[in-house]
């Protein structure tokens, strides 16, 4: 993800329930997007920490816009009370989670080779859908989740 976009969307005025869906929809997009798994690079990175630093900084920027949104929501009374950074560790490894399934999701699908089997989602709707769902798990309204 460009993290020009997550910096400009930190830095706007408005509300940040509608900034952070913006963030995380674009996220979960590019995540289902990538030729890669975000954990497996991740895991490189740990291990060649010289050569794949960046990977790993631009997680923990990642990570410190999505608190910083939270923490903004918290403050203008928008988000529950909440830890801004347990949170977005755990938005952060949700949408690890869902990249994965999506990657996967052929398996999955009806007519493949998993006993489990789903509905075969586009990465537009996966990104939109869960991207709405953890802001409206924020919310102290949920009626308001911005759309």
């Amino acid at each position: 993800m460009s993290l020009d976009f997550a910096e400009q969307v930190v830095a706007e005025a408005g509300s940040p329930a509608v900034r952070l869906l913006r963030l995380l929809r674009l996220d979960m997009l590019e995540l289902c997007s990538a030729p890669v798994d975000i954990c497996e690079v991740e895991v490189l990175a740990e291990q060649q920490a010289r050569r794949v630093r960046r990977v790993l900084g631009d997680t923990a920027a990642l990570h410190g816009h999505i608190g910083a949104l939270i923490s903004d929501g918290i403050a203008r009374g928008e988000f529950i009370e909440c830890d801004p950074e347990f949170a977005a560790l755990n938005i952060c490894a949700a949408e690890e989670g869902v990249q994965r399934r999506y990657r996967n999701s052929a398996a999955h699908a009806p007519g493949g080779t998993s006993p489990f089997r789903h509905q075969d989602y586009s990465r537009e709707h996966v990104a939109t859908e869960l991207a709405t769902i953890v802001v409206r798990g924020l919310l102290r309204d949920p009626r308001r989740c911005p759309g």
